[in-house]
Parts: structure tokens; sequence; C-alpha cells
């Protein structure tokens, strides 16, 4: 693994390059930021993304080849798109389980995610010392 560090797109116009259903992203959405610890204590099933999953069945190698090579080159990749858990106030991936895979790989110190702006009450109780930024 090379050493890079996760370069982030955390303004508006981040929420336009990912692949979030159209209806979703209209709707509106709110970009958060919080520690990879605090990530991994409110996600379901955090061992999906763990470091030594990186180069398993279970991700696209190209996909994690590539989140790689933009942060090699110092270029910003969007924030991770996290929904609610059906039944529990934890977060499950919908969109940069990729991202979030090379994000614990290489140690990151924070994730910023976005969620919807519409059904965001949970994201307190899963993510307690999360900043909303946008």
């Amino acid at each position: 693994m090379p050493d890079i560090g996760a370069h982030w797109d955390k303004t508006e116009v981040s929420i336009q390059f990912n692949d979030i259903r159209k209806d979703i992203v209209s709707a509106g959405l709110h970009i958060y930021s919080c520690s990879l610890e605090e990530m991994w204590s409110g996600l379901y099933k955090p061992s999906v993304y763990e470091a030594n999953t990186l180069w398993s069945r279970s991700h696209d190698s190209g996909k994690i080849a590539k989140v790689i090579d933009a942060w090699v080159q110092e270029r910003a990749l969007s924030p991770i798109f996290l929904v609610k858990h059906l039944k529990l106030d934890l977060g499950l991936v919908a969109d940069g389980k990729h991202r979030l895979t090379v994000s614990h790989a290489i140690e990151a110190s924070e994730v910023p995610f976005m969620v919807e702006s519409t059904n965001e009450s949970w994201v307190c109780r899963a993510f307690p010392s999360a900043s909303r930024l946008i």
C-alpha cells in the first residue's frame, strides 16, 4: 500500500458526483464528518470494510485501485452515502464502500458522509460527535 492520505471533497458540489439516485439527491442531502473510530461504532457490520478485506472477493479490486490512485494523485472524492438501518440506529453504506475500506486501510483520521436531509435524526445517535458540514 502506498503512503497516502484520504482526500475528500466536502463541498456541496460533491453531492452531484456519486452513484445515488437522482430523486434522493434532489430531495436533499447533508454532509457530516466524524472520526474513523466513531464511524466504526455507528455502522452495521463494519467488519465488511476492515482493512484486511481490501483485496478480498467482497470488493471490486478495480474500484479499490481507483480510490487508491485518486488519493495518490491527491484527487478529492465525494463522501460516502449512509442510510439508516431499518430497525437500529446504525448506518448502512449505500454508496462508497470502497472509499470506506481504503480509508480504514490507511487509517484515515476522519470520514465524511452524506445522509438524506429528510431522514437524519438517527445520525446523532449513531455518530454522537459527528459535525454537520453542509
